[in-house]
């Protein structure tokens, strides 16, 4: 008669468990390492947005540009109106509107000044 001795080598139910807790640990925490990263960029963005969306104002009224203009920086457009503030003659409002790439509004600033 043939006798068969081997022990088969493999892992415990408890080892298994144990390596897959420590494998939805490692993954928990780097989802949220990404989640805070992609936060951070997009504070960054809305600040870099708003701070242009100024620019865009201020120059408007320094050089008298009440125009609507369109501008396409880098990584956002950038939609300036001008509009009469109630129909009343000589106060206008400068409206920007910053947009990212895929048309969703990242901010809006306006600011009501005197026409000359």
């Amino acid at each position: 008669m043939v006798k068969l001795n081997r022990k088969i080598k493999g892992s415990t139910l408890i080892e298994v468990i144990v390596a897959m807790v420590i494998t939805m640990t490692i993954m928990g925490i780097a989802f949220r390492v990404l989640e805070n990263l992609n936060r951070t960029s997009n504070t960054r963005l809305k600040v870099n947005a708003m701070l242009k969306a100024g620019e865009v104002i201020e120059t408007a009224v320094e050089e008298h540009e009440l125009i609507d203009q369109t501008y396409d920086e880098q990584y956002m457009l950038i939609y300036k109106t001008v509009e009469r503030y109630h129909n009343q003659e000589g106060i206008c409002v400068i409206r920007v509107e910053v947009f990212d790439r895929d048309q969703k509004k990242i901010c809006e600033k306006k600011q009501i000044v005197e026409a000359q």
